[in-house]
């Protein structure tokens, strides 16, 4: 019975020549081909040493200090040990197996001018957390000056907390991706969230604090979910949306603002100028019978396209 090469390597835990002319049936020269591809996705391609993913045995957290800490060090301990940027944080977690343990990246108080990019899943069941100060969040600003502080691809899964988003879009989240949002600051001067592409980002049971002046709260693309269950929207001076409205939603996507509230620093009802929301391609927003032309705060009311739905 022929089988697959992943099957072969798996029985046989290596690249075993005589397993792989005998369970798929290849001629020598065929196997030549297999073993240099396996030899290249296994070796490091300057050095030829094999790489092998490590496999963690326990919960792990990496360090970011923007101020004391070097790129060159193993980010395990904070301070002086720490990581100096976030990227290289992710990319490390990105190489190693979590096994079923949760890797947590701390970012110690600064400004990083990044745009962090999450280009993959990471391997193994365990969770990957990307955090600030839980004490004050506007201690640890990221993405200042970039197009966005954070993006997520190819059926990438983080959870972002406690930190100020400072880039042009904060979350950017595409492709299959999973996303979770707790207790973050706007201050992105486009747009808190866009989604595209079946991405999916969650931000229930949470408070997010806006402090741009000129933004949007999200934007949702290509059959993507944005959920903003019992989010607690506050807003530091009355903001002016962007064109597509307080909230965009187009092609097919969904939006999901059940027990959204909308404040003002002192409690009361936010107050902004523009658009409240654009809904257009077979999209939804759900707020469970919220009035549309006050539940988001604006001036302007709305756009909503035949076939598309406000519930």
């Amino acid at each position: 019975m022929v089988q697959s090469i992943r099957d072969v390597i798996a029985a046989s835990g290596n690249f075993d020549r005589q397993a792989f002319e005998d369970a798929l049936g290849l001629t020598e020269d065929k196997v030549d081909i297999v073993y240099d591809a396996w030899l290249a996705a296994m070796s490091d391609s300057f050095s030829g040493a094999l790489r092998v993913r490590e496999k963690i045995n326990a919960n792990r957290t990496y360090y970011v200090d923007g101020t004391n800490g070097s790129d060159t060090n193993d980010g395990l301990t904070s301070g002086a040990g720490a990581f100096a940027t976030i990227q290289k944080a992710v990319d490390i977690a990105l190489s190693i197996d979590f096994s079923i343990y949760n890797v947590t990246i701390q970012i110690a108080a600064g400004t990083y001018a990044e745009a962090v990019f999450i280009s993959a899943k990471h391997v193994g069941t365990g969770s990957l957390t990307i955090q600030g100060n839980s004490g004050n969040f506007k201690d640890v600003k990221v993405g200042t000056g970039a197009s966005y502080s954070f993006r997520v691809k190819g059926h990438g899964v983080a959870t972002f907390k406690y930190m100020q988003l400072d880039a042009s879009t904060g979350i950017d989240a595409r492709e299959h991706c999973i996303v979770t949002m707790i207790s973050l600051v706007n201050n992105c001067p486009t747009r808190f969230l866009y989604t595209k592409d079946y991405a999916i980002a969650l931000c229930a049971n949470t408070g997010i604090e806006t402090i741009a002046t000129n933004t949007s709260l999200a934007v949702c693309y290509g059959r993507s979910y944005a959920s903003f269950y019992n989010c607690a929207f506050t807003f530091n001076s009355p903001p002016t949306w962007g064109g597509g409205g307080a909230i965009y939603v187009t092609g097919n996507s969904y939006v999901w603002l059940q027990n959204a509230t909308f404040k003002d620093m002192a409690g009361a009802t936010a107050t902004a100028s523009g658009r409240r929301f654009t809904l257009i391609r077979t999209s939804v927003i759900d707020t469970l019978g919220q009035n549309y032309l006050t539940f988001i705060p604006g001036t302007q009311d709305y756009a909503i396209e035949t076939g598309s739905y406000w519930f």
